[in-house]
């Protein structure tokens, strides 16, 4: 219950993947609610390409492909 909680206030705080860095975790959280690189970076206030950056450093650390797949891992930990 804490890790839906955590979630959904975007605290990653309480996260089991500890290797993300604190803006990784503010990415995914917007990217697990359905934002496009470019709302993700009007809402945390950096560039697009920062954020594709962070998205590709996330897909290595996750061991992933795509933000669907980083959607899916990130939500089962």
């Amino acid at each position: 219950f804490k890790k839906q909680i955590d979630f959904l206030t975007g605290d990653p705080e309480g996260d089991t993947l500890p290797h993300l860095t604190p803006r990784e975790h503010q990415v995914m959280t917007h990217l697990c609610r359905g934002a496009l690189d470019k709302e993700i970076a009007e809402m945390l206030q950096i560039s697009s390409w920062t954020v594709h950056n962070h998205l590709k450093n996330i897909y290595e650390k996750l061991g992933v492909q795509n933000r669907t797949e980083a959607v899916m891992e990130y939500l089962q930990k």
